[in-house]
């Protein structure tokens, strides 16, 4: 998957839109840029997470992770 960003200077929204390999969009949200920051930070951390055991591929859910980023 891919991940791409965009964003609107004017009303501080942030989208962040998952491609499948041909770039078609699967899932996009928008939200506000402090939450797609925590986003960000918390899709790293999984990533390493699963580097660190070993894995090659993680599974990021894309509305859970900006879920829990809203929380925060």
């Amino acid at each position: 998957m891919q991940v791409s960003t965009s964003s609107d200077a004017d009303s501080g929204l942030v989208a962040i839109t998952l491609a499948d390999e041909q770039g078609h969009a699967v899932r996009s949200r928008v939200m506000s840029a402090d939450v797609a920051e925590r986003v960000g930070y918390l899709f790293l951390g999984i990533a390493v997470a699963a580097r660190a055991r070993g894995e090659r591929i993680a599974y990021i859910d894309l509305d859970e992770v900006v879920a829990a980023a809203e929380s925060d």
